[in-house]
């Protein structure tokens, strides 16, 4: 059957190409049939080959890797301040929910600060009341609603004010009691009294300052007095001791020994430097300028005080309006008895000169006219000087008045701006005291905790761990080389390469997921919806750009049991053109004729701009036969006219410096 076959190859070549048979070798006669039959072969392969590679396209790409990342990023839990851990209330894969408590730091500091703000604020807050009350007059202090949500906080200090207003009203009882006793002698009392209200008032400050200085240094002491024993933070074998020397020196937040939980599984126990942890410490105590609760009942006393003075100078001025009264009716009736004894005196001086009357009766009547008559000028005198008391007390009422209205006019404005500077150091200290509790930023998956010990310290803006969300879409993170980027940016530009699926539409891109073996799961598509519009920085890769990429669910749906997770590695391509084979195999050969094109046009036009400048002269012209360049001016480019070496051309040149636009043929 072989051989028939081969005979009948034979036949039809020797047919084809007219030679006769009888002529040819033995040995050629005997392989022409498979030679030829191979050569069919190679000729329909390749033709078919050549065929395909001029017509078939075939999608260019770029190439890189990249990994499955969750849509909003993993967050990253940090704390401003740092601090020492109280409690560590999540483990590594337990799922939390937004502002869900993660760790306890500690608050000592932080609450005894806002405490000294709280309380300064409540007594500037008073303060200000009580110039208000002056300014207008009133009786009462009419305390603000700021004032008493800060003082009905703590019942140990309603308690105080509660005793304090307790005192207030005796004091009142004793100051009216003494007003009714003294009488006349009430300007002395009224001295003493107003120097011990002013003792009184000044004291309780300086005393409640030192109260919360100490309360608060003792907190201080405490604490370091704790902690001057190590204790064990949990039950567990003690490893990795790092002091081994009585008498050594323990250096701040360096770590001293670990201890491995003996029922928990064993993990890789952090060790965090703390050298910061003393300046922070530091730095929450400096406010040293405590303040108590009675200062707001100072203030009241204060006011009242005031109140009382010109109270008490009012019911001077009464008594003396009074005495003043009474002085009058004396000196009346004084009057009435001196103008009878002057009348008497006057008709007795008649019967003495009549001699109907003796002498010694003239002298009796007369020294009692002189006595009446002293008593007169003595409730004169007096009176003048109950006048003139009341003149003075009521000057001294509108000195009083004075004196208020013009400290309460200036005061305010010192009294704001402490007032002002206080509530943001209050915002401050109770956003402090906010941090104190470090809380989830989303709902997701704690990992990667980095602080296992309660009663370590934090580093301040260092990570404590790291929450990934676990309701956001997972995309792929693919890292672009900057030489790539314009391929991909042109490629956005071509209809052609642009794809829609699932209502996702974006440049086309082929993912490959590297967890799974490749011939279970094959190249699934993709699209691109982001380019970071700059570099980024890598240690090792150097600088890139940040391409996401969407796998749409359907693509994934096509594959059974194949789901993305974060971190898993992937490769990218992204579909740049389409292109036959043959333009990727002549592409190499093509760019480094047009270099080399450049290279020799650059050496001509360097030539030809030479002869140009020494050969020629303005109007000139010459006639060229050859392939020439002409360059139209300095700014213009050259521009290629290339004629026949046959034809010849007449070129009219006008050049300032070298030739201008123009030619005839």
């Amino acid at each position: 059957m072989m051989n028939k076959t081969f005979t009948l190859i034979d036949v039809v070549v020797s047919f084809i190409l007219k030679r006769e048979r009888n002529n040819v070798n033995e040995v050629l006669r005997v392989t022409w049939g498979p030679l030829f039959f191979g050569l069919i072969v190679i000729f329909t392969f390749f033709g078919i080959g050549g065929i395909w590679s001029v017509i078939a396209p075939i999608d260019g790409a770029v190439h890189t890797s990249g990994e499955v990342i969750v849509s909003s990023n993993r967050k990253i839990v940090q704390h401003l301040g740092g601090g020492i851990i109280s409690k560590i209330l999540v483990k590594d894969g337990q799922a939390v929910k937004k502002d869900e408590p993660l760790v306890l730091s500690s608050d000592i500091n932080v609450k005894a600060n806002l405490s000294i703000i709280k309380e300064k604020l409540l007594l500037l807050l008073a303060t200000e009341a009580r110039l208000i009350a002056i300014r207008g007059g009133l009786d009462t202090i009419e305390f603000p609603d700021e004032v008493k949500e800060l003082f009905d906080g703590n019942l140990a200090k309603k308690k105080q004010f509660a005793e304090i207003e307790g005192r207030v009203g005796h004091y009142r009882a004793t100051i009216s009691q003494v007003r009714q006793r003294i009488g006349e002698n009430e300007s002395e009392i009224i001295n003493v009294k107003s120097g011990a209200q002013e003792r009184a008032n000044i004291e309780p400050k300086e005393v409640g300052i030192s109260i919360a200085d100490l309360r608060e240094r003792l907190m201080v002491a405490e604490d370091a007095l704790a902690r001057t024993v190590i204790r064990s933070p949990q039950n567990g074998i003690v490893t990795n001791i790092r002091y081994h020397t009585e008498g050594g020196v323990i250096q701040s937040g360096m770590p001293i020994m670990s201890i491995v939980p003996s029922n928990d599984d064993l993990i890789v126990d952090a060790k965090v430097q703390t050298r910061n942890i003393e300046e922070i410490l530091s730095a929450q105590k400096k406010d040293s300028n405590m303040v108590s609760i009675d200062g707001l009942e100072g203030l009241k006393v204060k006011h009242k005080s005031l109140l009382g003075k010109t109270d008490i100078l009012q019911q001077r001025i009464r008594q003396f309006h009074d005495k003043l009264v009474g002085l009058n009716s004396q000196l009346d009736a004084v009057l009435k008895q001196y103008d009878l004894i002057a009348e008497e005196l006057e008709t007795k001086r008649q019967l003495l000169s009549g001699g109907h009357i003796g002498k010694p009766h003239i002298l009796a009547l007369e020294k009692q006219f002189a006595e009446i008559e002293g008593r007169v000028g003595h409730y004169r005198a007096t009176i003048s000087q109950v006048r003139q008391r009341i003149g003075e007390n009521e000057l001294e009422i509108i000195n009083v008045k004075s004196d208020a209205q013009e400290r309460a006019n200036i005061e305010p404005k010192e009294v704001g701006i402490s007032i002002a500077d206080l509530r943001e150091r209050l915002m401050v200290a109770e956003d402090a005291l906010a941090r104190t509790v470090i809380r989830s930023p989303q709902n997701g998956i704690v990992t990667n905790i980095r602080y296992h010990t309660e009663g370590g310290v934090i580093q301040s803006g260092m990570p404590i761990m790291s929450i990934v969300p676990s309701n956001d879409d997972l995309i792929v993170d693919a890292k672009v080389q900057t030489r790539n980027i314009e391929e991909i940016l042109s490629a956005q530009k071509k209809d052609s390469n642009m794809v829609s699926i699932d209502g996702l539409e974006g440049l086309k891109v082929k993912v490959r997921l590297i967890a799974y073996s490749a011939r279970r799961l094959s190249l699934i598509n993709g699209i691109v919806s982001y380019i970071s519009p700059d570099t980024l920085d890598d240690p090792r890769l150097g600088r890139y750009y940040s391409v996401r990429v969407v796998i749409p669910k359907s693509e994934l749906a096509q594959f059974k049991n194949v789901y993305l997770y974060p971190g898993m590695p992937v490769e990218v391509y992204i579909v740049t053109q389409s292109r036959t084979l043959l333009s990727f195999l002549f592409a190499p050969i093509i760019a480094t004729v047009d270099r080399s094109f450049i290279e020799s046009k650059d050496v001509f036009e360097t030539w030809f701009e030479q002869f140009l400048t020494q050969i020629l002269k303005p109007g000139q012209t010459v006639i060229l036969n050859n392939a020439a360049f002409c360059k139209l001016n300095k700014v213009d480019d050259f521009v290629e006219k290339l004629f026949s070496s046959s034809r010849r051309v007449y070129v009219p040149l006008v050049i300032p410096d070298y030739c201008e636009k123009g030619y005839k043929s």
